[in-house]
This record gives C-alpha cells, sequence and structure tokens, in this order.
C-alpha cells in the first residue's frame, strides 16, 4: 500500500511570535474596552466632568458641560478598541493557519508601526525585515 503524504509547512517562529504578538494586543484592546465602558456607565457617576471643570476655571476657561462629550469619547474609544481586539484576533488566527492574506495585513501594519518611535520602530523594522525572509514568504505563498 502506498499512502500519499500531504506534509504541512511547519510554521516559522517568526509567525508565531508575531501571533502571540496579536493575541496580546487583542487582550489589552479588550480590556481598554472594558475600561471604557466603566467610563460610558460610571464616567458621570463618579465625577469626572466635574473634576475636569474645576481643572479648566483655574485656567480661566468658562465652565461647560461635558457630560455628553466624556459620553461620546468613551463610546468612540469603546468602539476603536473593540475593532482593534477583534481585528487583533483574527489576524493572529490567520497568521497561525498561514492565511495569505494576513501577510499582507501585517506587513501594513508593521509600516505604519514604524511611526512609533523608538521602541516600536526598532520591533516593527525587525519584524518587517523577517516576514520578508524566504521561509515566511514560502509559508505565505507569497
Amino acid at each position: 500500500m502506498t499512502e500519499i503524504s500531504q506534509e504541512t509547512p511547519r510554521t516559522p517562529g517568526v509567525v508565531i511570535f508575531t501571533a502571540v504578538l496579536n493575541f496580546i494586543a487583542a487582550f489589552f484592546a479588550f480590556l481598554a474596552a472594558g475600561v471604557s465602558v466603566a467610563g460610558i456607565f460610571f464616567g458621570n457617576a463618579m465625577g469626572i466632568a466635574e473634576k475636569i471643570n474645576r481643572q479648566l476655571s483655574e485656567y480661566s476657561i468658562p465652565s461647560v458641560n461635558l457630560s455628553s462629550g466624556l459620553t461620546f469619547f468613551f463610546v468612540l474609544l469603546f468602539v476603536l478598541c473593540l475593532t482593534m481586539a477583534i481585528t487583533s484576533l483574527i489576524v493572529g488566527r490567520g497568521l497561525l493557519k498561514g492565511r495569505k492574506w494576513t501577510w499582507y495585513v501585517q506587513v501594513a501594519s508593521s509600516v505604519i508601526g514604524l511611526l512609533g518611535f523608538p521602541f516600536w520602530t526598532l520591533m516593527n523594522a525587525v519584524l518587517l525585515f523577517l516576514f520578508f525572509q524566504k521561509p515566511v514568504r514560502d509559508y505565505f505563498k507569497v
């Protein structure tokens, strides 16, 4: 009997590392989304708007009603963090499964990450360098 064996390509270490970074980013984005939900529901009850008004009055800025603006800020923060968390989870999973489109998404996000001087610039430059290596490109078939 002849068995046909299909070897699945071995996942490069840099891809696993990058996927783990995406999962860590998703965790912190979910955490920030949770904090923003607390800000939506308890921001006015905790007196955040009043504290901001008090500090503004120290600088001779007239007092304004910030409660609706504060709620809008927390809703915007929630949507942004939730979007980032879900995207990071999807990209991390796609990286581990070797999906071709995740290579492009990761390279694009690393290019944007180059703006985060100095630490993120260095880390994303290394990720870009490693993602353009032959084993990684072969893994994603790019």
